[in-house]
């Protein structure tokens, strides 16, 4: 199978994106489809050999009508800018004849020359209602099911113009038929506006890309795109300027404002031989730095393709509003007819009035309100995750994140700093200088926290170059052969599998012990320290009635001590990957709503991959963080847990506030319209309510971005 991703430009429609999905879902060749409207994106799964590009654009007009522009996207593509596309500008130029025509007919013909009066409003109406009832003429033409709200515009205009003749016992009152497709078609430029701020103001809150990059060539600046730009090459950063890739600095030093990655606001001080990541600004000093990852490779660029393409795994009320779409028009048309034909079964009753009603019924049959609102809710709250730092990979997570009861955490790293200190070294048979050079060798190659500390206390020596057969079992510990003998170090299980003797050992800490050709070494004792936050973190969990549990592969009284600390009840140590994984078992075995595990993403990546939802702490500048983990978070706050639950509540909330408010308010009008209470221009009101709430229903998704957690 073969899965391609298109950008799709000037779909703003909420409903046409739901046909253009089923229409898709019908092709057998085809496995899998999801059209992100918030995004603008399609996500295509064939089973053979794709389609081309053309044959994907033709399969979408046959199920669109909307003049769509279909491309290839790319990790630094960008949507269109463009507020005023040919639609508006087609709308506009018709919306501007269209009243001109009426206002004449209105006020500069004498009534007495009725025939040009009605001509006038003919014009008027077809200018404006002309590529409404033109779409679902080609839907008849091309034998499509033509049940939509072109249709019923269609209806409802036509039919209130033709209740102006005087023939039906009219006074020539034709207005109302075209005002309700003027007010539908300025609130259709309304809508695109809305939606394309919307896509606008999300994508650029998470997109700080810098433009340019200062390539340092033989002594000189040259100014290139970041796309040109090599691993290894040099680039000058100054101050107010955007870091374009990811490097470590090679001279210079200064402060960051890494808000656009973290979400912290706090200046962060970088110098020689510090990491540094795209995206964050240089607010004094000036920098030479050496490129590490490409343009396209780098942090904020992960980013933003992981926002851009959340949209791909729906949320559940992302499915509920694609199936009510499919529903909602054909049960108004229903309801329509019913009371149409309210005269047939009640006598007395006038058909021109219950007409009159049933068309304006159907005016409100657009899901527009809904099918817009509610993906873009969810765009917006993975919007304001990435601006505090935390990257959520798939609008259905939302739905995960809100409903855990346990959260089940590592803890080196995750809750403590992970900067350990070497506080004892005992070496058995042997000079401290020779063990300290036997283990700095077997933890050279490891990226764990407790080898870095240790690294960290001796020089390294390329000591990394004189070994072979280096092998790291998680968990567990590292072996290696250095100077043509096989060193161990790690816990003491690990050391004990191996047949070697190790004695027992009550210091507090973590213990590393090391065992030289089956002959046990010795040990070092690292002491860590829990994070600022983890309590707050703890304790905000248990305000939401989120049960925090600690697994750790640490010493049992060392998880114990930082338990006891942090306020966490249940607590594990000692343990291996394996044993996190059954323990992890259990708890989803029991859980009635969902658990989640915090870890690194990488040597916790099993437990991450088993929970229901995976967070990677500190995991944007990891590859197998990305790949593993369901919800990363860009620093190592672990408050920013409890950050991404409550994005997940309010995301949610507005969803399910913006599906119940239109349908409460829809059917509040349609009652109005039914019960007559509306006046003679019930229908222009009732479109104008329409339009409004439709606006105002994006509006509320779009304040989503702006909101405090």
């Amino acid at each position: 199978m073969k899965k391609y991703i298109y950008t799709i430009n000037g779909l703003n429609c909420g409903n046409c994106a739901a046909k253009i999905e089923r229409h898709l879902n019908k092709d057998d060749n085809i496995a899998y489809v999801s059209l992100d409207f918030a995004a603008g994106r399609l996500y295509l799964t064939f089973k053979e050999d794709p389609l081309t590009l053309e044959q994907v654009a033709n399969k979408i007009k046959e199920a669109s009508d909307d003049d769509l522009t279909i491309s290839y996207a790319t990790k630094n593509s960008e949507d269109s800018k463009f507020i005023f596309n040919k639609k508006m500008i087609s709308i506009i130029t018709r919306l501007f004849i269209s009243t001109i025509l009426l206002l004449i007919a209105r006020f500069a013909i004498p009534h007495d020359l009725h025939w040009l009066q009605v001509l006038l409003y003919s014009f008027s109406l077809v200018v404006i209602i002309y590529d409404i009832t033109w779409k679902f003429i080609l839907k008849i033409v091309h034998l499509k099911n033509p049940l939509d709200e072109n249709l019923l515009l269609t209806i409802s205009a036509a039919g209130a113009f033709l209740m102006g003749l005087p023939i039906l016992g009219s006074h020539g009152e034709y207005v109302e038929g075209i005002l309700i497709i003027i007010f539908y078609q300025v609130g259709q430029i309304f809508e695109e506006i809305a939606v394309i701020k919307s896509r606008h103001a999300i994508t650029n809150a998470v997109n700080l890309r810098g433009d340019v990059a200062n390539l340092l060539v033989d002594n000189e600046i040259k100014t290139v795109h970041p796309n040109d730009l090599k691993i290894g090459d040099k680039i000058v950063v100054k101050i107010g300027e955007i870091i374009p890739v990811d490097g470590h600095v090679l001279s210079g030093q200064g402060t960051i404002d890494t808000s656009s990655l973290t979400g912290e606001f706090v200046p962060v001080l970088i110098g020689e031989g510090d990491s540094i990541l795209s995206g964050s600004i240089l607010k004094s000093g000036s920098l030479i730095l050496i490129v590490e990852r490409l343009h396209e490779d780098s942090a904020i660029s992960k980013i933003l393709e992981l926002v851009t393409s959340s949209g791909e795994r729906k949320s559940n009320a992302e499915k509920f509003i694609t199936k009510f779409a499919r529903f909602y028009t054909p049960l108004v048309f229903v309801l329509a007819t019913i009371v149409a034909l309210v005269p047939l079964f009640f006598t007395g009753q006038d058909f021109r009035v219950w007409i009159y009603n049933a068309l304006s019924v159907l005016v409100v049959s657009c899901p527009c309100a809904v099918v817009i609102s509610v993906p873009l809710a969810f765009f917006s709250g993975i919007g304001l995750a990435s601006k505090k730092g935390i990257i959520i990979k798939g609008t259905n997570y939302l739905d995960e994140l809100s409903k855990l009861d346990y959260i089940l955490t590592d803890k080196t790293g995750t809750l403590t700093y992970g900067y350990f200190e070497v506080k004892k070294v005992m070496a058995i048979d042997m000079s401290e200088e020779d063990f300290w050079d036997y283990l700095v060798a077997v933890e050279s190659l490891s990226n764990h926290p407790i080898a870095k500390a240790i690294l960290h206390s001796r020089k390294k020596q390329n000591s990394d170059i004189l070994q072979k057969n280096y092998r790291e079992i998680p968990g567990f510990g590292v072996e290696t052969i250095y100077r043509e003998k096989r060193v161990l170090a790690g816990k003491p299980d690990f050391l004990k599998q191996e047949g070697i003797v190790v004695p027992d050992n009550s210091n507090f800490g973590t213990v590393i012990h090391m065992a030289i050709d089956d002959k046990y070494a010795g040990y070092v004792v690292l002491n860590d320290s829990a994070k600022t936050d983890s309590k707050a973190m703890v304790n905000a969990l248990k305000k939401m009635n989120i049960q925090t549990v600690l697994l750790s592969g640490d010493q049992y009284e060392n998880a114990k001590a930082v338990s006891e600390e942090l306020g966490i009840e249940s607590y594990h140590g000692s343990l291996t990957p394996q044993n996190k994984l059954s323990i992890m078992e259990d708890y989803l075995s029991k859980s009635k709503r969902g658990v989640g595990f915090v870890g690194d993403g990488v040597n916790d990546a099993p437990a991450i991959i088993r929970s229901d939802i995976g967070f990677a702490m500190s995991g944007i500048g990891s590859d197998i963080a990305v790949h593993n983990a369901e919800i990363i978070i860009v620093n190592d706050n672990p408050m920013k847990v409890v950050d991404a639950i409550r994005i997940s509540k309010k995301t949610r909330r507005v969803a399910i506030f913006n599906i119940v408010f239109s349908l409460v308010v829809k059917f509040a009008i349609m009652t109005m319209v039914i019960i007559g209470v509306l006046g003679e221009m019930q229908m222009t009101i009732a479109m104008l309510a329409d339009t409004g709430l439709t606006v105002l229903m994006i509006l509320n998704s779009l304040l989503l971005l702006y909101r405090k957690i």
